[in-house]
């Protein structure tokens, strides 16, 4: 089932951290809101070269969906330049920059992100504090939380085996016990455990995040239904 959710990771910090103005942003109210639009009409991104409205709302949505989830400026430009690669006939502008040119680019999209929407940066240092004290109470393998549909949702540090350069956990399957084993992509270290720990505290953010999201497409199935409705002539399905 495929559900678009537009601005979610925005409207899900809007809710937690209750910023009625980032909920208005993100599309929640009745008046149509188009954040990325918002985003690339900045004075900062009118940018020279940069003339396309089209293209420059594309590059602040590259950079916003997953800067909003948690994402810092080497993957956003890597999301750029693969967009470019992709659609070159959209990227006119981004195809005049060479990978330097990328990396400032995405940069810059970010600091513009963090003066508009401070309150996505509150919202990830409150998640990481809270890590942190967790972690300094002697919990520092994983941490769990309980997401509003009362699932329990864990992040965990998985540790290597001798020889093997795939983190491997024990989880529950429901029945037993089953190995977990992560592929790390080719050129990737996985973390020592010292880095495992900041890893924990920088997956939190957007974990939580991702937790909402799940929470509603569940409630949504648990407690939603299919009922017939009449349309001219014939029958259609239509979810209540």
């Amino acid at each position: 089932v495929e559900m678009d959710q537009s601005n979610s990771a925005y409207q899900h910090i809007g809710m937690m951290m209750q910023d009625e103005s980032l909920m208005a942003l993100a599309n929640m109210e009745e008046t149509y809101s188009d954040l990325y639009s918002k985003v690339a009409e900045h004075e900062d991104l009118k940018i020279d070269g940069l003339d396309d409205p089209k293209e420059r709302r594309k590059i602040a949505k590259i950079v916003s969906v997953p800067w909003g989830y948690g994402s810092g400026w080497e993957s956003c430009a890597d999301d750029l330049d693969s967009f470019r690669r992709d659609n070159p006939e959209r990227a006119k502008y981004l195809w005049t920059l060479e990978i330097r040119g990328i990396n400032r680019l995405a940069r810059t999209v970010i600091r513009v992100l963090e003066s508009e929407f401070n309150t996505c940066v509150k919202y990830r240092e409150i998640v990481k504090d809270v890590v942190e004290s967790v972690e300094k109470s002697g919990q520092r393998d994983w941490i769990k939380f309980k997401t509003p549909s009362m699932f329990d949702m864990v992040i965990r540090k998985c540790a290597l085996t001798d020889g093997d350069d795939s983190p491997r956990v024990e989880v529950w399957s429901g029945e037993k016990n089953v190995e977990l084993v992560v592929k790390m992509p080719l050129g990737v270290q996985w973390y020592t455990e010292e880095q495992g720990q900041k890893s924990i505290q920088s997956a939190a953010p957007a974990s939580l995040v991702h937790s909402m999201d799940a929470s509603l497409i569940h409630l949504i199935v648990a407690l939603g239904r299919f009922r017939e409705i009449r349309v001219g002539d014939g029958l259609e399905m239509e979810w209540d």
